[in-house]
């Protein structure tokens, strides 16, 4: 298993990954995430 840890230097975020192949669906929730709270703030 391959343990790797890459910083996100926006947020200071600290993401350890364990499997490479959680690496797509993590992006995919992330950018979900930011989607939806640019939606909610031009919402208001």
């Amino acid at each position: 298993m391959l343990k790797e840890t890459k910083k996100n230097e926006k947020t200071g975020i600290t993401v350890r990954i364990v499997n490479p192949e959680a690496i797509p669906a993590a992006e995919k929730k992330i950018r979900e995430m930011m989607i939806e709270a640019i939606n909610k703030k031009y919402s208001e």
